[in-house]
């Protein structure tokens, strides 16, 4: 920052003493700070027993794939920059199986807008491998898992969920069922599963026209706490002549993360020679 200083007198040099006094003042725009729920898709048809879906029981070992937009995400109430902490399923068909083995989530941002193509974008993992077993639920509920690691939505990216169980899972029927967003989705989802082999590592091929219902736990960016220090206000010149410049500079100077409106006042403080 540089600021020139004009004597108040022709010929005569001032000696400068520059108080920087920083107030800072913390605010939040959006949702509150505890948790709250996003639901998309309205859960009024269903996938079959035998179809694939993010709780596929009919082979040993499957990977899943579905994008949720930004919109869907945005109509559903979630707040640019939520954290998001968990996600569930409506499901309304059992696995008959019991456990699914090596379950595991990940999450990523996407440019994409459906499930036309197996998705590459970087992932996440926001829930570490576990044998989940699914609970059947009434419509309008969901069975929540919660996240070993959170995901912080940048508020204008789709998203991807990545699921997979590397079993071998029980072939028991029934095999699973969740309900949809719709009687039929175009490139809703896609999968990839089999009996012979784990499949978490493998590229999804094949594309449902079902898009799950789903609920995402999320909550709004913390507030910022605390007393930040103003630091050290540096000068390049105690003494400043007619027409002459000086600059300033501020020494380890508080920094964070979060939404901060910063209000800066300058005070002169300029005694005479």
């Amino acid at each position: 920052m540089q600021n020139v200083y004009t004597p108040l007198r022709q010929g005569k040099r001032l000696t400068a003493s520059v108080l920087l006094v920083f107030t800072f003042l913390f605010g939040y725009v959006g949702e509150g700070w505890g948790q709250n729920f996003a639901t998309i898709g309205s859960g009024t048809t269903q996938t079959t027993s035998t179809g694939n879906d993010p709780i596929d029981g009919y082979f040993a070992s499957f990977r899943y794939q579905v994008v949720y937009t930004a919109a869907e995400l945005l109509a559903a109430g979630m707040s640019p920059n939520a954290t998001i902490s968990g996600l569930g399923f409506s499901i309304s068909g059992d696995y008959g199986g019991g456990n699914l083995l090596g379950y595991t989530i990940k999450m990523a941002h996407t440019t994409a807008t459906n499930s036309a193509s197996h998705n590459t974008a970087t992932l996440t993992t926001v829930r570490s491998p576990f044998n989940y077993n699914p609970s059947v639920v009434a419509a309008g509920s969901f069975d929540m898992i919660t996240f070993s690691s959170n995901f912080m939505w940048d508020g204008v990216s789709n998203i991807l969920i990545d699921i997979c169980s590397d079993g071998p899972n029980a072939y028991t029927s029934p095999y699973g069922q969740v309900r949809t967003i719709a009687t039929s989705t175009t490139s809703g989802s896609r999968y990839v599963r089999s009996d012979l082999s784990p499949q978490c590592g493998v590229s999804t091929g094949t594309t449902n026209s079902t898009k799950p219902q789903i609920r995402f736990a999320w909550s709004g960016s913390s507030p910022c706490s605390g007393t930040p220090s103003p630091g050290n206000t540096i000068s390049s010149s105690a003494a400043v002549a007619t027409g002459s410049t000086v600059n300033l500079s501020l020494q380890n100077a508080t920094t964070g993360t979060g939404v901060l409106i910063l209000r800066v006042q300058l005070v002169q403080l300029i005694q005479r020679r």
